[in-house]
Parts: structure tokens; C-alpha cells; sequence
């Protein structure tokens, strides 16, 4: 959930993952990026919560991303 801080009201929600989420959100250059327990990573973008892109692994996502010098980082329970 995007929620906006003046009003408290909601901004947007991302309802696509199949499971939930254990991960804290990663924030960078208009998308966030959310690992889910279903095993898919979401880039989602920042300014309306459509699904920018996603990426199967073979487990779920427990831990939260990390970006440095324009990669992105993120571990799966695959292993990988």
C-alpha cells in the first residue's frame, strides 16, 4: 500500500502477489521493488502501483533487496 502522508488516505495498492509479503520495500528511481513469498520479484512503479515487471526464482523472497552503483541485489530461498 501507498498511502499519502498529508491525508492518510490511500495513494495506491499492488494486489498482484500471490502471497505475502516478509520484505521491506527497496525504493529507487520511481519503482519499488518487493520481494513476495510466492517466489517473484515486483518492480512496481512508485507514482501508481502498476506492475512494471516481475521475475520468477524457485522459492520464496524473505529478505529485502539492496541497490548499489545500478544493480539491483535481492536473494532467494533457491539458493541463488
Amino acid at each position: 500500500y501507498a498511502l499519502n502522508s498529508a491525508t492518510c488516505g490511500l495513494n495506491w495498492a499492488f494486489t498482484d502477489a500471490a502471497a505475502g509479503f516478509s520484505a521491506n520495500p527497496l525504493v529507487v528511481n520511481g519503482r519499488v521493488y518487493l520481494g513476495n513469498r510466492d517466489g517473484k520479484f515486483y518492480a512496481v512503479n512508485a507514482s501508481n502501483g502498476t506492475l512494471a515487471w516481475s521475475f520468477e526464482t524457485g522459492g520464496p523472497i524473505m529478505q529485502s533487496a539492496a541497490y548499489e552503483g545500478g544493480t539491483l541485489y535481492f536473494a532467494s530461498m533457491d539458493m541463488y
